[in-house]
């Protein structure tokens, strides 16, 4: 088990492996053990495993290899910032002696590099007087719930929880499904429904590379629904193989094709004018004509190439033309694409209700997924898109709500007539915002939209980064926001480095590579002065963040001993959430934080210096109570009374749902 996948496991999922020892019986000793590397984890990392996780650790006498494992993972800022008692000497140093600053270290790295043509490894940097560091912060958060896994069983459980979410995998989780590929039997990667299209991609490919004969055609014909599917899958397969496959291969993925039903080989065949000529392509490189053996295939597929295979998108549009009632006939013998084309055809002279009607007809065939999906984008009225209008929102809001109530209401959860007590806990749901194939392709336990409550007790939100490479790298640090009287805020290399009225100040602008830099917003200050602060990261130097050898970056609660000087920079356990970046811009909307909401919202998409984040009408809290509605369920007021309780973190017993493992009850 390589120490990335463990990392990621970690990160991703807040899973821990261990060699599980279930017949082993548990002595005082080990329960000791246990319940000290328990508080060891907690007090240094803000970790913590439920009880029946703690026993079978102890009884497995793994204390100490699971304390080691987590300690290895846990990142680090391995370099000081320029002004190293941060913030005390930003806040007191005069602009001219900053600038100063600023000027020789940028002459002694890009100046040089430009008069003489070499590279710079290392800039100057201000010697700067440094109190030793070794106070540790206030321990300011709630401990994150870990859950432990036996490691013989880890890829399979992984597995199984990530591809059977109905969205498109994050960085990580791609890079967990392809370790575990290695280790399962083509039964287990059959196991599992695939509901999302693109993360059959991998298994595909695996399939392809490890199988062979009847056993790939058989493994590949259950994982993929129809042959749609498969042409997704070979398109991206051809391209991974530079568009030349060995003729095992290529007779392989006509077999595929050809097992599935004449009716099911046309339908997909041409989905879309769009699609057409990439499904063409999948048929040149894989030779079709050469290897196929049907005849009634190989005739579709004569008329694909002459053109006189129409799609059935076309057959919709035209049907629209002539008769808006033609037109619904036609999309609701599809409710999925007359989810999709809704807006389109109410635009086009369809009435709400003849598009409402079948729709809540057909909602238990519907992804919940795609209904959250368009339930918020069509609530947020806030937003510009010139496309669609405030009153056709307000319309398709009201019917994909209607919809998805009646689609809740067919799913079949434990939550059915029971008790329900919300736990938000770190979480403010009414802020939060259900991200599914637009969430950040960085990853993390906690997806982005999702709002954390800052604790009354931090008194700073401190934004930081750390980053090396044997090349010379200059990452920066940006915050823009906005005043209480409307004017524009930003802190970062190119403008102030600091604002000490509102409460705000960089650490200085380091441009060469095993360095760190930190922007501090005191909320002491700031509120009732600042609205909102959008928290950006930029690679200066241009290179992508997947090609740096590290980029951690993340957000960290500070209290009030934070800004004195002998306190550590950098304590993991306030950390609300860090990355190592893994993805492939150079400029990240990272952090939003609302200032009198004191509201923490993780973003990890790359965006624009204008970026402001707004709330649509649709939250976790409209999801959760529309849910709670549709199961015929109830809300009760204490813990006591409830038969379940809803959080978002890891259940820590069995009364406990957890939103993200059960990845919002979507299509469960």
């Amino acid at each position: 088990m390589t120490f990335q996948f463990r990392k990621n496991l970690l990160d991703e999922m807040h899973i821990v492996t261990f060699q599980d020892k279930p017949e082993a019986v548990c002595t005082d000793e080990q329960i000791v053990k246990a319940m000290t590397m328990n508080e060891n984890l907690k007090q240094m990392y803000g970790f913590t495993f439920k009880p029946a996780d703690l026993f079978r650790i102890a009884a497995a006498d793994a204390s100490e290899e699971v304390f080691s494992s987590i300690s290895d993972m846990i990142p680090e800022i391995k370099a000081k910032p320029m002004y190293p008692d941060f913030p005390s000497q930003v806040m007191a140093m005069e602009e001219a002696q900053y600038r100063m600053h600023q000027l020789m270290h940028y002459f002694s790295t890009y100046g040089l590099e430009d008069i003489y043509g070499v590279t710079v490894s290392k800039g100057w940097l201000p010697q700067m007087e440094e109190t030793e560091k070794t106070k540790e912060d206030e321990h300011l958060l709630d401990n994150t719930v870990l859950e432990a896994v036996n490691e013989k069983e880890v890829y399979s459980f992984a597995y199984k929880r990530i591809l059977s979410k109905r969205e498109r995998m994050t960085i990580p989780e791609n890079e967990i499904v392809k370790e575990c590929l290695l280790h399962l039997t083509p039964e287990e990667m059959t196991s599992v429904n695939i509901r999302f299209k693109e993360n059959l991609i991998p298994v595909f490919s695996t399939c392809m590379d490890t199988l062979h004969a009847d056993a790939r055609i058989d493994a590949i014909h259950a994982l993929c629904q129809h042959t749609g599917d498969v042409f997704k899958c070979a398109k991206a397969y051809l391209n991974k193989n530079k568009w030349h496959l060995k003729t095992s291969q290529k007779r392989a993925i006509v077999k595929i094709l050809e097992s599935y039903p004449v009716s099911d080989f046309e339908n997909n065949l041409i989905p879309s004018r769009e699609k057409r000529e990439e499904i063409l392509l999948v048929l040149q490189y894989t030779d079709y004509n050469m290897y196929a053996k049907s005849i009634p295939h190989k005739e579709l597929v004569r008329q694909l190439r002459e053109g006189s295979l129409r799609s059935w998108q076309a057959h919709f549009q035209q049907a629209l033309l002539k008769s808006p009632q033609e037109a619904v006939t036609i999309a609701s013998q599809r409710p999925g694409e007359m989810l999709r084309k809704a807006a389109w055809m109410f635009r086009n002279g369809v009435s709400k209700t003849d598009i409402q009607k079948p729709l809540e007809e057909h909602a238990d065939k519907l992804s919940t997924q795609t209904l959250v999906s368009v339930c918020r984008k069509f609530s947020d009225y806030a937003s510009f898109d010139e496309t669609v209008s405030v009153k056709e929102k307000v319309a398709m809001f009201d019917v994909f709500m209607h919809v998805l109530g009646k689609n809740l209401a067919s799913k079949d959860t434990v939550l059915k007539g029971k008790k329900v007590f919300i736990e938000e806990g770190n979480f403010d749901f009414s802020h939060s915002v259900i991200e599914t194939n637009d969430k950040s392709q960085e990853g993390g336990y906690v997806r982005s939209g999702l709002a954390y409550r800052i604790p009354e007790e931090v008194h700073t939100v401190r934004f930081f980064t750390y980053w090396n490479d044997e090349s010379r790298i200059d990452i920066d640090l940006h915050a823009f926001g906005e005043d209480t009287d409307g004017k524009p805020i930003h802190i970062g290399w190119n403008t102030d480095y600091k604002d000490a009225d509102k409460g705000i100040a960089m650490s200085g602008d380091i441009t060469h590579s095993n360095a760190a830099e930190f922007i501090d917003i005191n909320l002491n200050k700031a509120t009732g002065k600042v609205k909102y602060i959008n928290l950006q990261i930029h690679s200066y130097t241009g290179v992508p963040f997947n090609k740096i050898e590290t980029v951690l970056t993340g957000m960290m609660a500070v209290s009030k001993a934070g800004t004195k000087t002998d306190v550590k920079l950098y304590t993991p356990a306030n950390c609300f959430y860090h990355h190592e970046l893994k993805d492939s811009t150079n400029r990240m909307a990272y952090g939003y934080i609302d200032i009198d909401q004191r509201i923490l919202v993780f973003i990890g998409k790359p965006a624009a210096d204008t970026l402001q984040k707004t709330i649509p009408l649709f939250t976790l809290h409209t999801y959760i109570h529309t849910l709670i509605e549709a199961q015929k369920a109830s809300i009760v007021t204490t813990k006591e009374d409830a038969d379940y309780i809803i959080r978002l973190d890891k259940a820590e017993n069995d009364k406990e749902i957890s939103l993200l493992d059960e990845n919002y009850f979507m299509d469960a």
